[in-house]
């Protein structure tokens, strides 16, 4: 032990030691004190099979010398559970001390991945092949939405639930910590010149060094909430074992997968759930880009997302993963041929190329190019600036505490504010950027593009996917109408799935138990629900269906009563996004905006108003008291292969034309700059382009930035 305890004295690779029964006695133990007195990267020491006295005298040298790195100490069952503690104890407190200021950063080493695509592209098999689950070829289609948590291991994917981040931050940071030292050892060699440190400043300003006793938890700075309901035990927070454990997985990435569903109707709802960052995967599958009668389809698909891509996320890598390659074996340049062309026309700048091809080419069933794909992940979850970049100890003990409340939804200002305040975040705008931070990683959702949806922090992502799911939803595939038959509510689920209009009577059996109001309330913020005509009704415009034929028709003869005298067909203007791209979820919010607006000026007229709306059309029927000079019906109507929105007016008094269509212009940029600045990232471009008669009325707008515009009316910010 003697000769071992001199060889520690100058070691700096030596991690862990174990020494336990090998007789080393008192003499041994206290040669092993005086080593522990001067290293400063032994991580794990186990010595069982001390007396007491021999353990007192290694727990007086790691007091004694503050930049010991020891975490674990391996003590006899035996011996006294006083000593025992009196061990976990000093090293949390010293832990607790290291990490409780701002300075005390590393990475957190967590990445968000995002699978995109088509439904039925096989989105759902690739995440299970990545995580080295089996081919299920009778998994149902994803509702929605789909988040796993999990870690990535050398050379391997691993579905786990993370409880503790704090403790992978400190190890991360304790790790970093050492390989400090042992290179400052190394250049110390290089030069001949060494320079001893004989204290150590921790966070607070408190020196530790000799005899001095650490502070105690209940000192600590960011200890000052008067809420005791809200306090946490530090020695719990840091307790060696939690941190030694993971520095197991120190230099791994936890990994947030969000697979979303790949069918139309989900397409609105995707949008407030992609981020900006994190790394996109989207899946296409390579036999239907080869049949003719589906080629088409196929590309445009692969077309649309990457677009929306390119408008949520422009510098977000993004992998273009080609599913079913046992099938198209020998057929994969021409696939790549024709991914290289969609690539090129939708813009995006982002695509990794995957060597030989622009995609990656796997199989599922036969677990053909998953290494290969899981590896290039891993190589970008490596590389990626934001996902190595640093944070705090404190955000992290902040984020612990926000996901271990047995919540599924916070508020901001009566709970998240108060938790982050006791735990040194002082400030609201660190506070939010410490949840702007977690909200691009996966942890939670927090949506900011109002001050009402700002104030809900959604702990449990998946929880509000699901609520949000069971009234959007493809009713062809996804709905039991059984299930609603057997309790009455045939005719209240065919018409919320299949005509987009809902009651509160059936959203209370759909969100048996949840909190309704707050589900109300979110989803009309984020524009995937309005008001309908009659009182506890709701317009879901996701649910719409979308009519083949062009949805046109005589409104004389189809809504209006004989005896009225309307003014026949007047174009008004439309907004054309040729100079971007239409996004399926504007035309759907401008709707929701539109019947919200309607109501919110005047619900009782609105009640003997016109509305016939499809998923791609709508016509509704506004009044004087609108604030209109002359009550008129305004047909909307959405040409994805034009990628325009056209606006056509009936007037029944034709003398305020040209007025009402400068009304109507107006309300229609205002809304759209609210759909673009709450959901679309800013990133929508469009013109306005107007009938020849009212050019002069009129300036068609020059295609520039949404984002550009300030001013929003007061009703659009109450909705």
């Amino acid at each position: 032990a003697g000769f071992i305890a001199d060889s520690l004295m100058m070691n700096t690779t030596l991690r862990t030691l174990k020494l336990s029964d090998n007789n080393i006695g008192l003499e041994g133990a206290s040669s092993l004190a005086q080593a522990v007195k001067a290293n400063k990267t032994l991580l794990s020491l186990h010595v069982f099979g001390l007396e007491a006295e021999g353990y007192a005298q290694i727990f007086n040298a790691l007091q004694a010398n503050p930049e010991c790195a020891l975490i674990d100490i391996g003590v006899s069952p035996g011996v006294s559970s006083t000593l025992s503690r009196s061990f976990d104890k000093l090293i949390g407190r010293r832990l607790a001390c290291t990490f409780k200021n701002s300075d005390a950063k590393a990475p957190l080493n967590r990445a968000r991945i995002m699978l995109i695509g088509q439904g039925k592209a096989g989105k759902t098999a690739t995440v299970r092949s990545l995580l080295g689950q089996p081919f299920n070829s009778k998994w149902d289609s994803t509702i929605g939405a789909s988040v796993t948590t999990s870690i990535a291991l050398k050379y391997k994917w691993q579905k786990q639930k993370i409880f503790n981040y704090s403790s992978r931050l400190a190890a991360q940071i304790m790790a970093e910590k050492v390989e400090s030292r042992i290179r400052n050892h190394e250049t110390a060699d290089e030069t001949g010149v060494s320079t001893p440190i004989t204290s150590l400043k921790t966070g607070g300003g408190d020196t530790i060094s000799g005899e001095e006793t650490l502070p105690s938890f209940e000192k600590a700075d960011f200890l000052k909430s008067k809420d005791h309901r809200l306090s946490v035990s530090l020695e719990e927070k840091y307790h060696p074992a939690l941190v030694l454990n993971a520095m197991d997985t120190v230099n791994t990435f936890t990994l947030s997968l969000w697979d979303f569903g790949g069918q139309e109707t989900f397409y609105t709802m995707h949008h407030i759930f992609l981020t900006r960052s994190g790394i996109y995967l989207l899946v296409f599958d390579t036999r239907e880009l080869l049949e003719t009668s589906k080629s088409l389809n196929a590309s445009n698909y692969i077309l649309f997302w990457l677009r929306s891509i390119k408008m949520h996320a422009p510098a977000a890598p993004l992998l273009l993963v080609g599913t079913f390659s046992g099938d198209t074996k020998g057929e994969h340049n021409i696939v790549d041929e024709q991914v290289r062309e969609i690539v090129k026309k939708s813009g995006n700048k982002s695509v990794v190329n995957a060597g030989k091809h622009m995609f990656y080419a796997i199989d599922n069933r036969l677990r053909l190019g998953i290494d290969f794909l899981r590896n290039s992940i891993d190589l970008l979850m490596k590389q990626s600036d934001s996902m190595n970049a640093t944070i705090s100890m404190r955000w992290t003990v902040f984020l612990d505490e926000l996901l271990n409340q047995n919540e599924n939804y916070l508020s901001f200002g009566s709970c998240v504010k108060q938790i982050g305040e006791k735990w040194g975040l002082y400030s609201t705008e660190e506070q939010w950027e410490a949840l702007s931070y977690f909200h691009e990683k996966g942890f939670l959702i927090h949506l900011k593009a109002t001050e009402t949806l700002s104030n809900y922090v959604i702990i449990q992502p998946q929880w509000l996917i699901d609520m949000i799911c069971r009234l959007i939803r493809d009713s062809s595939l996804h709905t039991n109408y059984v299930e609603f038959e057997n309790v009455g509510l045939l005719a209240d689920a065919r018409r919320t799935f299949e005509e987009g209009i809902t009651s509160r009577d059936f959203l209370e059996y759909l969100w048996d138990g949840e909190p309704i109001d707050f589900l109300v309330d979110i989803m009309k913020r984020t524009m995937l629900m309005s008001e309908w005509i009659d009182n506890d009704m709701f317009l879901i415009p996701s649910n719409l269906k979308r009519d083949g034929q062009n949805p046109r028709f005589d409104y004389q003869e189809r809504c209006l009563n004989s005896e009225d005298e309307w003014k026949t067909n007047t174009f008004a203007f439309r907004c054309d996004f040729t100079s971007g791209y239409l996004p399926i979820g504007v035309f759907q919010r401008l709707i929701c905006l539109l019947v919200e607006y309607s109501s919110w000026k005047s619900s009782e007229s609105r009640k003997e108003g016109v509305f016939l709306l499809q998923s791609n059309f709508a016509s509704l029927e506004f009044f004087r008291n609108n604030n209109f000079q002359s009550d008129f019906v305004m047909e909307l109507f959405e040409n994805s292969q034009s990628q325009a929105i056209e606006v056509n007016i009936f007037l029944e008094d034709s003398s305020y034309e040209r007025e009402t269509i400068a009304k109507v212009a107006k309300i229609i940029r205002s809304m759209l700059l609210k759909i673009n600045s709450d959901v679309m990232n800013s990133s929508l471009t469009y013109n306005l382009e107007f009938g020849d008669d009212n050019n002069a009325l009129l300036e068609s707008s020059r295609s520039k930035s949404l984002a550009e515009e300030v001013d929003l009316y007061r009703f659009l910010e109450n909705l």
